[in-house]
Parts: C-alpha cells; structure tokens; sequence
C-alpha cells in the first residue's frame, strides 16, 4: 500500500460481515484480511459509494498483493 498511496495503512474493525466465513468452511483458511476503497461509515448503506481514484488506488494494492505473495513481483 505505501508504494502506492505514499503512507502505510491503518487498521479497522468492519461492523459487517465478510464472505470469508464460507473461504474457511469450504477450504480451511482460518485467517483472513479484507481490504478496499470506500468510506466504512458509509458501507452497505443507501447512499454508499466508492470514489473512481479509490477504486483504481486500491486495484493496485491488490495487485501488488498478489504479485508479491506469489513471488511474481
């Protein structure tokens, strides 16, 4: 995330839930960590929305992610 926002990320307790719990009884993964753009007060909500910047920043967080623990990058 620091390679592409300039500045290391926070942490955040989401008052949702995740379809992670259906990751850990169909494959086993215990652990689990969701991240993405957006305005956590404002998820799941009518008038939720994701800004275009947000969504193509955090697109390549993702990438770099999986590159990396690929050992692609």
């Amino acid at each position: 995330a620091r390679t592409v926002l300039w500045r290391p990320l926070g942490a955040a307790a989401s008052p949702g839930t995740y379809d992670h719990k259906h990751v850990y009884r169909i494959a086993g993964v215990p652990n689990c960590v969701a991240y993405g753009p957006g305005i956590l007060a404002l998820a799941h909500q009518p008038d939720e929305y994701c800004a275009s910047d947000d969504l193509v920043q955090s697109t390549k967080v993702l990438a770099l992610a999986v590159l990396g623990l690929t050992g692609s990058a």
